[in-house]
């Protein structure tokens, strides 16, 4: 019998103005249950335009309350939402890039990510929450700093006896 699993990380930096690295960090999302679904759909389309959209937007959520995980359909708090600026493939990983300007989401708390696809547009509360991060130190985003990031999706399967 095979599986699969899919996994992902994120990856942030945070810069001075001139350009400097203050820090970067890691964290490691879950996949949620709209995730597996739309993967499932994009599986089961006959037609390349029937295929669902992929993870288009990053959006940030200050809820610093509720708890995110699989079955997470709303970003808690949502601040702020930004278009992927691009997406590569790497390997059996897919890898979307964010940036975020000085103004943007600027004196926000940042405790929660979250990766749109489906109908997802820049309006909150729209699309399919495909994947989630909960921040492990909120922090509220300093207009002097801009932050780039890395959201990798893997893929990776096995065969079981």
């Amino acid at each position: 019998m095979a599986s699969l699993r899919i996994h992902g990380r994120v990856r942030v930096w945070e810069y001075d103005l001139k350009g400097n690295e203050r820090r970067h960090w890691v964290l490691h999302n879950t996949v949620t249950s709209g995730g597996l679904t739309l993967l499932r759909d994009y599986l089961i389309a006959r037609q390349a335009q029937l295929a669902p959209t992929p993870p288009m937007y990053l959006a940030l959520g200050s809820g610093l309350t509720s708890q995110v995980g699989r079955f997470s359909t709303r970003l808690p708090g949502e601040t702020f939402r930004t278009e992927i600026v691009a997406a590569d493939p790497n390997g059996l990983s897919a890898v979307y890039h964010f940036f975020l300007g000085t103004s943007d989401n600027s004196q926000q708390t940042v405790a929660h990510y979250g990766l749109f696809a489906g109908p997802a547009t820049n309006a909150a509360n729209t699309g399919i929450l495909f994947a989630v991060v909960a921040e492990a130190l909120p922090f509220s985003k300093d207009p002097t700093s801009t932050y780039a990031g890395d959201w990798t999706i893997t893929l990776s399967g096995s065969l079981e006896a």
